[in-house]
Parts: structure tokens; sequence; C-alpha cells
């Protein structure tokens, strides 16, 4: 499988968040400051073999907890359940 985000960068013109190609794994590619908790919504495009074969797309939801600028990234994880366990989260 080969995986891509299909995101609109930052007004500055950054990713926001990175996907490894060959893993899925999906990162946060900037520092978020100022905000305890972000929800961001977006797709995930991943095509079989190695890219060049057949694709599906599905939907992402991944909220950013950011505490004392140690940031946590939780995909595809209900928004209340990420409330419920930040502590957690963030240690």
């Amino acid at each position: 499988m080969a995986y891509r985000l299909i995101i609109p960068p930052t007004p500055e013109g950054q990713d926001s968040f990175v996907i490894e190609v060959y893993t899925g794994i999906i990162k946060s590619a900037i520092m978020f400051r100022n905000m305890r908790r972000s929800y961001f919504k977006f797709e995930v495009i991943a095509t079989d073999d190695y890219g060049k074969g057949f694709s599906s797309r599905g939907e992402v939801v991944v909220s950013v907890v950011n505490a004392l600028d140690m940031q946590v990234v939780v995909s595809t994880v209900p928004p209340h359940l990420v409330e419920e366990k930040k502590e957690e989260l963030i240690r």
C-alpha cells in the first residue's frame, strides 16, 4: 500500500500534517501553539501495489492535544474519548 493525504496547507503555505507513504502513520508537520485542543478532518487515499494499483479514499479525524508544547496527535478516535483520556495522552 501507498498512502497520501488530501489536506489544504496552512495560511503560511506549510503542510500541517504528513503521512508516511508506506506505513500510513500520520504526523504533525508543524507545532500547534496556543491551543488546548483542535480537531482536523481530511482525506487519506490508499493505493495498493505500491501506489500503482487500485485506490480507495477514507476520511480521517485528528485531534491535536497540546499541553506545555508537548504535542500528541490522535487519529480516528472519537473526540469525547480524547477529552476523557487527555491526561494520559499528554504524559
